[in-house]
């Protein structure tokens, strides 16, 4: 599909229609990557833990919280969901 630049500033940008943003779950920003054959859109990957700050806020008296656990960088074990 040809896609034409358009201008933002001092940049040039492209624009998806609402279309290919929901067919490839684009909602929430994308990843770019590049490679020597050009460059790849991947949807952002879900954010681990989303909403567990307020869960926690709320009900903090009835959950027993392992501090150690929430901590610790459970992304980089995911990298590939």
């Amino acid at each position: 599909m040809p896609m034409h630049l358009i201008n933002i500033g001092n940049s040039k940008g492209i624009r998806l229609s609402k279309n290919i943003i929901n067919k490839y779950h684009f909602e929430d920003g994308l990843d770019l990557i590049e490679n020597d054959d050009g460059i790849k859109l991947i949807p952002l990957k879900k954010k681990f833990r989303k909403g567990w700050n307020e869960f926690f806020s709320k009900y903090h008296d009835q959950v027993d919280v392992d501090l150690e656990f929430l901590e610790f960088d459970i992304g980089s074990w995911c990298e590939d969901i």
